[in-house]
């Protein structure tokens, strides 16, 4: 099942292994303002660390946000090049259906275990010990994974990305190996943005989410998109979540999103190809928090990593 999978999403549009553009870079942004805010020599150190490998992606000086996109650039011009880093397939099984028709393969290799190396890839380069011995020098691995880390965070949060829905009965049959994070099930367009799947609907946060995709990022974007970060915070501040904020568990926050495709995303797949308004609306307000929720955590984890 899994190699039909990974089969699948290399010869999909890759526009659908994560939250589009926009996404990503409202949590980068939110994560900038936190430790703006309570810690400017984390922030330095990330800059740095990043700078190494700066000019190998077109990003713009002492910025998170380009940095948030690389491993989605990666996939566009790499023909999915680790793609199934990006999501963590939890089995769903619809209502009507009897899970014990079903036999789920697990696999080792996705988004919880591309997380913890790069977490671990960061706290090696961080060992002065380690790094007397070290065959690969700082600059080079720590570099690249912390722009995997800022981008794994983000998909952690994004419902779709940890889960895959089983069906025998809907749709003749055609979801017994899965829905592959609801890129099978097929919704109209109703925002005409080219949103004809529900992996695509709740990539582009239900239809708030604009696709950027541009490296640098240009003036107006980046204005477009700190306006609407500044929006979700003020909307979901940190205190509105409590001490969900300080979790840095991986399987938690997969857990979390795996919740909220039961509860939220698959609520009317009665009424599917039909996105009613009630569902348009639900399903904003979960993909905001979750951007916030994603962005107060990224700056946190960078802080138990930099200070």
């Amino acid at each position: 099942m899994r190699l039909i999978c990974l089969t699948l999403l290399f010869t999909l549009n890759t526009e659908l292994l994560a939250w589009n553009g926009m996404g990503h870079l409202v949590i980068a942004r939110i994560a900038e303002h936190q430790l703006a805010k309570e810690d400017m020599n984390v922030l330095n150190k990330v800059y740095s660390v990043l700078g190494s490998l700066k000019k190998f992606f077109s990003e713009t000086d002492n910025s998170m946000l380009e940095a948030a996109m690389v491993s989605d650039t990666l996939n566009f011009e790499f023909s999915g090049f680790l793609a199934y880093y990006h999501y963590t397939d939890v089995p769903s099984v619809y209502k009507n259906d009897n899970v014990n028709e079903f036999k789920f393969d697990k696999f080792q290799y996705d988004l919880k275990y591309a997380y913890n190396s790069t977490v671990k890839i960061i706290k090696n380069s961080l060992d002065p010990e380690r790094q007397k011995t070290a065959v690969v020098k700082n600059g080079l691995m720590d570099s690249l994974m912390l722009r995997y880390l800022l981008h794994l965070v983000g998909d952690s949060h994004q419902p779709l990305h940890a889960t895959s829905l089983f069906s025998s009965t809907l749709n003749n049959g055609s979801f017994k190996h899965g829905d592959f994070g609801g890129n099978s099930i097929k919704i109209y367009d109703v925002f005409n943005k080219n949103i004809t799947d529900l992996h695509s609907l709740w990539d582009a946060g239900v239809g708030v989410l604009d696709d950027i995709r541009e490296m640098p990022i240009s003036e107006q974007n980046r204005a477009n998109v700190e306006l609407f970060s500044l929006a979700i915070e003020e909307e979901y501040p940190e205190a509105f979540f409590g001490e969900l904020v300080n979790t840095s568990d991986i399987e938690t926050w997969t857990a979390e999103s795996h919740d909220f495709a039961n509860d939220f995303v698959y609520s009317d797949i009665d009424v599917f190809p039909i996105v009613t308004p009630h569902y348009i609306t639900a399903g904003q307000k979960v993909c905001k928090k979750r951007l916030a929720l994603a962005g107060y955590r990224l700056a946190n984890v960078l802080k138990s990593l930099y200070k």
